[in-house]
């Protein structure tokens, strides 16, 4: 028992306390070492716990209050309390205890430290007090001072009627909210809270110990690693959480509420624990890592946590890519990550066009399928349609998720073929297709797409004669104004030209010569290879000769320069609005 449960020169203080209207006799009231003799356990309570200044509301049926109001009144104005009447209903039917709980409502203040005394009253009401301040504890944001009751069937001599702090079992309530909430939203940080509160008391009784400790601060940290979607974190946190768990064992004292709570804890989060403890940067991509995260994607799914479950499920579909390129160790570093997402964008791409092979197109689906869903609930739906969040759509990914890491042979993705496609603008110097084609190596080349106008293809063969690639297989674009054919671009841009670009194992895009027209249309060719996945490469040739040799003798190999050549995030970046 705690007598004064800190309640003494606290502002706001509310003693809530009811009469009935049977004979009452005055009697020794004790709480702790301490006694009050009164009729009233209101006033012995108001007067143990020293409440001067304190409200109080007393509720009374009609009865009740004609009986005994006015005395037990005027015994708490003389302990220095402010008493008021609440008239109630006796609670005999739910239209009753509903007029009860709204009165209550009425008379208890935002803010308000409420001491509560069940002694007194029909049998049946203070069910409704306690349920009725339970709410009001979330309604009200009132805090719960004391819960006591006047125990007279325990009345012994001039020892007197002991008064109970039965405040524990409200805090029952706060444990249920608790655990029910990680039932059903996954969300451990009210159990983590309460459990801290647990331990620091230990600690005050000298009860506690280091496992108690890492146990707490593993539940901490697992509860917060969940809550913010973290895959690792929360699979390392859970193994530590287990871990000192076991340490702790049955020896070491714990109070039944945080032993049921960590129970709990350790029931859910045992599968999503890692396979050991350790930094994260020492955790391998594994089939097993790879289960585990799935497990995490389910959990959330489970809860309807469906943008933490798409979450996972994109960051997953990334690192399986990983694990089949043999990336495990190096796999949380970015500039890999980049690639696989990348990787993964051009295949949804070439799904999308129809120019996947079948090896790829269900990891593809899949990858577009759960980039879609993500986003409509990662940019707070800001879209023209609407918005329906479908548990039936995850739980549908995850099943297609563990087909794809069940068969390696559907999780391939189509790699580039051997050899380089050289794309190219061509005004009126065939110079530049020259120097491209000797400064790249005509041996390496498999292909040309140029654009150019009719007018300036007709130099095409003879250039092609002169670096000694006549035969070089050739796909020519052209432009009916060269000069301000922008708009013509997009119709070159079409699916047998994709496919060219597709058999490519390298693209290298030259960027110079022809008119500005020409070279944005093969700038837009660069991007639209970069969205397909291949592999691309721009260059820039410079002839440092004046002009009039350069027309007079354009077969001379010209300086070849390497340009910056961006990573683009094929068919749109999935973090970007869909």
């Amino acid at each position: 028992m705690n007598p004064g449960r800190g309640l003494t020169n606290v502002s706001g203080r509310h003693l809530v306390c009811s009469v009935g209207a049977r004979e009452l006799w005055e009697t020794t009231y004790r709480l702790g070492s301490r006694t009050y003799r009164t009729r009233f356990a209101p006033v012995a309570l108001a007067r143990l716990l020293d409440l001067k200044g304190a409200r109080s509301s007393i509720l009374v049926t009609p009865e009740a209050r004609d009986r005994w109001y006015d005395v037990l009144a005027e015994e708490l104005a003389q302990a220095g309390l402010t008493p008021q009447a609440v008239e109630i209903p006796p609670g005999q039917d739910p239209d009753e205890l509903l007029r009860i709980f709204e009165s209550l409502v009425q008379t208890v203040e935002n803010n308000d430290r409420v001491v509560l005394d069940v002694t007194f009253g029909l049998r049946h009401l203070p069910f409704v007090y306690f349920t009725a301040l339970t709410y009001l504890t979330a309604y009200r944001s009132i805090t719960i001072g004391g819960i006591y009751y006047g125990a007279f069937e325990l009345k012994n001599g001039a020892g007197g009627v002991p008064i109970f702090d039965i405040t524990t079992l409200f805090d029952l309530v706060h444990w249920y909210h608790a655990v029910q909430t990680g039932r059903e939203s996954g969300d451990l940080r009210p159990l983590a809270n309460l459990l801290d509160g647990d331990v620091k008391r230990l600690f005050q009784t000298a009860r506690g110990n280091q496992h108690i400790a890492e146990a707490r601060g593993a539940v901490r940290d697992t509860a917060e690693a969940l809550a913010a979607g973290l895959l690792l974190e929360t699979g390392l946190a859970a193994r530590r959480l287990i871990k000192a768990l076991k340490h702790l064992g049955n020896a070491a004292p714990q109070p039944v509420t945080s032993a049921l709570a960590l129970d709990y804890v350790e029931s859910q989060v045992q599968p999503l624990a890692a396979p050991a403890t350790g930094k994260k940067s020492t955790v391998s991509l594994t089939s097993d890592e790879l289960e585990r995260q799935l497990r995490v994607a389910r959990w959330f799914t489970e809860r309807q946590e469906m943008p933490k479950a798409l979450l996972v499920l994109r960051e997953w579909l990334v690192n399986l890519v990983l694990y089949r390129a043999g990336q495990t160790s190096a796999w949380l570093d970015r500039a890999h990550r980049q690639l696989a997402e990348r990787e993964l964008n051009a295949a949804a791409y070439r799904q999308q066009r129809g120019l996947s092979p079948a090896a790829e197109r269900p990891l593809a689906r899949l990858w577009q399928q759960v980039r879609e869903l993500r986003n409509q609930l990662a940019h707070a739906g800001m879209r023209p349609g609407e918005v329906r969040p479908s548990v039936e759509k995850v739980k549908q990914c995850l099943v297609d998720a563990r087909a794809l890491l069940a068969g390696s042979s559907t999780t391939q993705l189509s790699g580039p073929s051997d050899g380089c496609l050289l794309v190219t603008p061509l005004g009126l110097s065939p110079g530049v297709i020259y120097s491209a084609i000797t400064r790249l190596g005509p041996a390496r080349l498999r292909g040309l797409v140029v654009v150019t106008s009719h007018q300036a293809a007709a130099r095409l063969e003879g250039t092609l004669c002169a670096a000694g690639v006549e035969d070089l297989s050739r796909h020519v674009r052209f432009l009916s104004d060269v000069h301000a054919g922008f708009r013509e671009v997009d119709h070159l841009l079409d699916d047998d030209l994709r496919a060219i670009l597709l058999e490519a194992g390298e693209v290298v895009v030259n960027v110079t010569g022809g008119t500005t027209a020409l070279q944005y249309a093969v700038e837009r060719i660069a991007e639209e290879a970069d969205r397909l996945g291949c592999r691309v490469r721009r260059v820039a040739l410079v002839d440092r000769r004046p002009p009039e040799e350069q027309r007079n003798n354009p077969y001379v190999a010209a300086e070849l320069v390497e340009l910056s050549s961006p990573t683009a995030s094929a068919g749109g970046d999935d973090d970007g609005p869909a």
